[in-house]
C-alpha cells in the first residue's frame, strides 16, 4: 500500500505539471503576444514552480513533497484570489491535485 500511494501521488502531480508545461509551451509557439498583467505572470510563475516541484519530487521525495503542497496552496491561493465568480473550478483544476498527490506521497512515506 505504502508504493501504490506514492505512485498514485507521482502520477498525479506529472500529468498536471505535464498540462502546464504543454500549455506554457503552446503559448510559446502560438506566436501571441506575451502578456505582462499580474495574472498571465502569476500563472507562469506558479507553473514553472510546479513543474520544478515535481521533478525534484521524482529526484529527491523529502524535499520535493513539500515543494508540490507548497505549489498546490499557493495555487489555490492564486485562483481564490483571481477568479471571477466560479473559484471552485480552477482550486480542482491545479491546486486540488496538487496537494492530494502531495498528500498521498506524504502518507506513503510515512506507513510502515
Amino acid at each position: 500500500m505504502k508504493k501504490t500511494a506514492r505512485i498514485i501521488g507521482l502520477i498525479m502531480i506529472s500529468v498536471i505539471a505535464g498540462g502546464l508545461l504543454f500549455i506554457m509551451v503552446g503559448g510559446i509557439f502560438e506566436g501571441a503576444p506575451i502578456s505582462t498583467d499580474a495574472e498571465t505572470l502569476g500563472m507562469a510563475i506558479l507553473s514553472l514552480l510546479t513543474i520544478i516541484s515535481v521533478i525534484t519530487a521524482w529526484v529527491k521525495v523529502r524535499i520535493g513533497l513539500w515543494f508540490v503542497l507548497g505549489a498546490g496552496i499557493l495555487f489555490v491561493i492564486f485562483a481564490l484570489v483571481t477568479a471571477g465568480s466560479n473559484r471552485l473550478l480552477p482550486v480542482m483544476t491545479v491546486g486540488g491535485p496538487l496537494i492530494i498527490g502531495g498528500l498521498l506521497i506524504l502518507w506513503g512515506r510515512r506507513q510502515k
